[in-house]
């Protein structure tokens, strides 16, 4: 049976449930909405590639700079990256929207709100590092936990983790 992670939410009808990260299964049979339901009666959004939400990065030896990588894209930070063909780099299956220059406002003001309240599933091991967590935090947190780039904040760096006002715009456009 596909895990969870997050099994401290309380029972459906007693509080309110807390959207978590699901496995995905090729087991014959899995049906994702079926086992997010009987997890805690939220519905379920795969963000797994090639899909919009899913991670355009992959690295050869440590899953979690990849996420890394994939929560400062989430907040506009994309100049910073560094791809070689033994670290990081970009998946081969991606949806093309994904490395677009204005993806981190599309993900503000679209993707965020369409997940919210809802479990992501993905392929990565329940207990490895997983890009699902960062949207977990980003789509379900405070706001005021953890801000994304907004108007002029986005553009000009004024985020911690996104570029800074004398970045070269174009150059997230060219990695």
């Amino acid at each position: 049976m596909p895990t969870t992670q997050g099994r401290e939410t309380a029972a459906i009808g007693q509080a309110e449930a807390k959207p978590v990260r699901l496995q995905l299964s090729r087991k014959k049979g899995f049906d994702l909405q079926a086992h997010s339901r009987a997890v805690n009666g939220l519905p379920a959004v795969s963000v797994a590639r090639p899909g919009i939400l899913g991670n355009p990065f992959v690295h050869a030896t440590d899953p979690a700079q990849a996420v890394e990588a994939f929560d400062r894209l989430c907040r506009g930070g994309t100049q910073s990256f560094q791809c070689s063909p033994d670290g990081l780099h970009f998946a081969g299956s991606i949806h093309a929207n994904a490395l677009h220059w204005a993806w981190s406002e599309w993900l503000r003001d679209h993707g965020l709100p369409a997940i919210r309240g809802k479990n992501l599933a993905c392929w990565c091991a329940v207990g490895s590092p997983c890009h699902a967590d960062v949207l977990l935090r980003l789509a379900n947190g405070p706001v005021c936990d953890d801000p994304l780039p907004t108007g002029a904040d986005a553009g000009e760096g004024r985020h911690a983790l996104a570029p800074s006002a004398s970045s070269n715009p174009t150059a997230a456009r060219e990695h």
